[in-house]
């Protein structure tokens, strides 16, 4: 799998994820305050970026599902209200999953105790390497 976020911008605390259910699950993340991506943007307040969020979507799925993923398609992604790592550094993230051909459509929605922050429906598309799915 390509580099990821994972163990340095945020790490995943738990998630509902299981075999007998891979298209219903949360996951809940702890975004890293002290990443050096805070420095510019910004470091006396600062905003987790939207794509890095959208990043944190697609590698969870990857991770869960053990196959690499693209963004093909973002066709609706709603930044609703800022993240803050320093006053809520925890998000949850609910994940419902369908299988297309070639991909997945994936509808999220990330928050945290108290508002959502963003909603996303996207469609991705499983890398091939060589003649096989990764």
């Amino acid at each position: 799998m390509p580099p990821s976020l994972l163990q340095t911008f945020y790490k995943e605390i738990s998630s509902t994820f299981n075999k007998t259910n891979e298209q219903n699950f949360s996951s809940t993340v702890e975004i890293n305050a002290g990443h050096p991506i805070f420095h510019g943007h910004f470091k006396q307040v600062p905003i987790t970026p939207g794509v890095c969020i959208i990043q944190m979507i697609k590698e969870i799925v990857s991770e869960k599902l053990q196959i690499d993923l693209f963004l093909e398609e973002g066709n609706n992604i709603k930044f609703l209200a800022m993240v803050n790592p320093l006053e809520t550094p925890k998000l949850t993230i609910q994940f419902q999953l369908t299988q297309v051909e070639n991909g997945l459509v994936c509808v999220a929605s990330c928050s945290t105790d108290t508002a959502v922050c963003v909603k996303f429906k996207g469609k991705f598309k499983v890398v091939k390497t060589g003649n096989s799915y990764v």
